[in-house]
């Protein structure tokens, strides 16, 4: 049984400092109870490249293995795209067969014939982007790079490998279903074309996702996370907290049955 339950809202940005948020809750018999919400650069300070926020997040990982970790980046690709090879072995190998990003970018594009396609768990959540989407496909390089390569021998990256009790789990989690089955799908990130409404948006959000139970287990949110997560324009910090909540879920899910997607 894992007790300590994290949600992750990633970043490839080039100084993720302030974009990488990560709420951690601690789990009871009927509840969650929130032990922090705060950005990487609140954790670990104003660290020099993005690569070593990279390192404070595999360690997290390491130094929790009664954890479970939710991510929303995505975990893999359509089938085209691994050209053949297994997932693990496509994921072992990036660092090797791609340059960058761009190159990584250009070669899925190849692979499907210049369409962003989505694979079946994007288009049964709702996603509304392709893992190599010009607007997430950094995130998805770098996650599966710096995060998911890395702890493949020393984390379950459930459900690509065997979920063991004795490691930490990895799950690819999308925050935005949370707001897809309370119908809240309304604009809430950003300072600029319509800010007040986003975050009047927010504020109804937060205020929505924190009071109610989830999953059958009920939430203890402190105040000033509940502040936090409202005065945090970018919404990053809603967004890790949400994803902590489809972290619990998916988690639950899986011991109930094993299954994922």
């Amino acid at each position: 049984m894992k007790h300590e339950i994290f949600g992750l809202d990633f970043s490839a940005a080039a100084d993720p400092g302030e974009k990488i948020w990560i709420s951690k809750g601690h789990l009871k018999k009927d509840e969650i109870v929130l032990e922090y919400t705060e950005s990487a650069k609140a954790l670990w300070g104003s660290l020099i490249s993005k690569e070593d926020y990279y390192t404070k997040i595999r360690d997290l990982v390491l130094e929790n293995p009664s954890g479970v970790f939710g991510m929303d980046f995505s975990f893999n690709l359509p089938e085209e795209c691994r050209a053949g090879a297994t997932w693990k072995d496509f994921i072992c190998s990036i660092r090797r067969n791609f340059l960058n990003a761009e190159d990584f970018r250009a070669h899925c594009l190849k692979m499907t014939g210049g369409r962003e396609k989505r694979r079946k768990v994007e288009l049964d959540m709702g996603a509304p982007l392709s893992p190599y989407n010009l607007w997430i496909y950094k995130q998805t390089y770098h996650g599966m790079r710096d995060i998911l390569s890395p702890l493949m021998d020393s984390a379950s990256i459930v459900p690509y490998t065997k979920a063991l009790t004795e490691r930490p789990w990895i799950l690819e989690v999308y925050p935005g279903l949370i707001l897809k089955e309370r119908d809240l799908y309304i604009p809430y990130k950003g300072t600029g074309h319509n800010k007040s409404t986003k975050s009047q948006n927010r504020e109804l959000i937060v205020d929505e996702v924190t009071s109610k139970s989830v999953d059958g287990v009920d939430l203890k949110v402190d105040k000033s996370f509940i502040a936090k997560m409202k005065e945090n324009s970018g919404g990053d910090a809603l967004d890790s907290f949400m994803a902590l909540l489809v972290t619990y879920r998916f988690y639950k899910q899986f011991i109930t049955n094993e299954k994922l997607f």
